[in-house]
């Protein structure tokens, strides 16, 4: 039942997100099923069924606690080792109801801070080679934080990137239509204005008509003279 626990755990910080369903009906997210398992063990060990629930709840710490401050990583670019999950997300008040979180996080606060002191675990330092450690690092002093919680810090700066040039597109929309009605109208002009030519030309057929006249009546002059 420990390992079971432990396996849970692991998936938590894997997948916590993703969706297990259940009889085809229920649908329960991963992160939630560590807990509804310590549930249970709590209690069937107020009942008095201690052995072999209890395993659950030693499982359940153990996994997380070896995930959190002490499995080793090492980045495959800058090559430098880290330890834990320090991410927000993995915290231990993250594991209760929101409304527990405030009292939590005190006695976490408390007993992280005299694990580092004596010790048991090792604090969280921020990297040199962090690019952009300027204000990260001055945040990221006062509570544990690691490669996790930087690749959501990232995420989160890209989804604002993301929305801010969404809500330009949708500002800069509205002036399409003025374009498009300008060149209706500039073609609408070119349209009114082709028939000139033609107005020309029947304008200067009276003219032409009146000039053969004169032609004429100057040929019948010089006919009656000779």
């Amino acid at each position: 039942m420990a390992l079971q626990a432990g396996v849970l755990v692991a998936f938590t910080q894997l997948i916590p997100e993703h969706q297990v369903q259940f009889f085809g009906t229920f649908k329960i997210r991963v992160k939630r099923l560590p807990m509804i398992y310590v549930t249970l063990s709590n209690i069937a060990c107020i009942i008095g069924y201690q052995s072999p629930w209890i395993l659950i709840q030693f499982g359940w710490l153990v996994s997380w606690a070896y995930l959190r401050f002490y499995k080793r990583t090492t980045d495959a670019l800058s090559g430098i080792d880290t330890y834990g999950d320090r991410s927000e997300t993995f915290a231990f008040i993250h594991w209760f109801p929101p409304f527990v979180h405030k009292p939590l996080s005190v006695i976490s606060t408390f007993t992280h801070n005299q694990a580092v002191k004596f010790k048991i675990i090792r604090p969280f330092t921020p990297s040199a080679d962090d690019v952009e450690s300027g204000v990260y690092s001055s945040l990221s002093s006062s509570q544990p934080g690691g490669a996790r919680a930087e690749a959501e810090r990232r995420r989160a700066l890209a989804l604002k990137a993301l929305d801010s040039r969404l809500a330009s597109a949708n500002a800069n929309r509205p002036g399409t239509p003025s374009r498009g009605l300008a060149s209706t109208s500039t073609s609408g002009q070119g349209a009114v204005s082709a028939p000139a030519p033609a107005a020309g030309t029947n304008a200067s057929a009276p003219a032409r008509k009146s000039a053969d006249q004169a032609k004429n009546k100057a040929t019948a002059a010089n006919g009656a003279a000779q």
